[in-house]
């Protein structure tokens, strides 16, 4: 067991990700719920692309064919 803890620590090290806000200028996001969590890490609030859409709301208002 002891050999999958010490392999699985040396590519923890490679792989981790790092502070996002520290490396890339923009931090974006898709949605409210993702920014929530960034920001409970990072403790920094992301941009957010996508706001929820409410499902009331009909995005489409008539259907094409596929083939046409």
């Amino acid at each position: 067991m002891s050999i999958y803890y010490k392999t699985y620590a040396k590519l923890l090290l490679r792989f981790v990700r790092k502070n996002p806000f520290k490396e890339a200028p923009p931090v974006l996001t898709n949605s409210k719920w993702t920014a929530k969590i960034i920001e409970e890490v990072y403790d920094e609030v992301p941009a957010v692309l996508n706001s929820p859409i409410p499902l009331n709301v009909s995005i489409v208002k008539e259907l094409t064919d596929f083939f046409t």
